[in-house]
């Protein structure tokens, strides 16, 4: 089976051929999905496309993952969605804006802990991140820089779960533009570099401000 030449991302035409085929019941409910390798043969795309392709299926609760069972299909309609394609450009723009809603909740929790128990060797880490991001000569640099800055703030909150919360919401992210083209630039730098200032500092409502700021970049370039 070939691909069609549409405008949508490759995960997302991926996603809409599993679903139509679920529909036509070349898939049945209840029946496990073919392995990926045999998906991958099948559609001509990458593993990793078939990956993303079933975890949007997930997401809109047309395929459940089991240990030890596989992609099993759930239904033929998805939960949240009734057009007559389950993957487009406007679901995965609406995903991205939860993913951020979802982060911002968490991290700003993760922030105001930061403030109260990270150490000196923490702090300077932080620091080190913000020098990393002066230096960042591209978009897909600055992006990683900006990741791990995050990811150190919840690990520095103290709060496992919060990092555990994290990490699963950042696995989620794989595949999606949750950055728009905003990382490399002297705004969002200026935006860390108060935030770790503020933390480092122990001032946790200017640090929260700062985290504010820097998700209503964000969700701005979403729009």
């Amino acid at each position: 089976m070939t691909l069609p030449q549409k405008a949508l991302k490759l995960r997302l035409q991926v996603a809409q051929l599993l679903h139509q085929l679920i529909e036509d019941d070349s898939f049945k409910v209840g029946s496990r999905l073919p392995s990926e390798r045999k998906l991958v043969e099948q559609f001509k795309v990458s593993r990793s496309s078939i990956r993303e392709a079933i975890r949007a299926l997930e997401a809109v609760g047309i395929l459940e993952s089991r240990r030890g069972a596989g992609n099993i299909v759930l239904s033929k309609q998805a939960n949240v969605i009734t057009h007559s394609h389950v993957i487009t450009e406007e679901t995965e723009a609406k995903e991205i804006m939860e993913i951020l809603e979802m982060r911002r909740g968490l991290e700003l929790e993760a922030v105001r802990l930061a403030t109260e128990r990270i150490t000196m060797e923490q702090e300077k880490t932080l620091q080190c991140y913000i020098g990393e991001m002066r230096i960042a000569n591209c978009e897909a640099v600055a992006q990683a820089i900006e990741t791990g800055f995050h990811q150190q703030i919840v690990e520095y909150s103290g709060n496992r779960l919060l990092q555990r919360y994290f990490t699963s919401i950042m696995q989620m992210t794989q595949g999606l533009d949750v950055f728009g083209v905003c990382s490399h630039s002297q705004l969002m730098l200026e935006v860390h570099a108060e935030l770790c200032e503020s933390i480092v500092e122990r001032l946790p409502d200017a640090a929260e401000a700062a985290l504010k700021h820097y998700f209503a970049i964000l969700i701005d370039a979403q729009r």
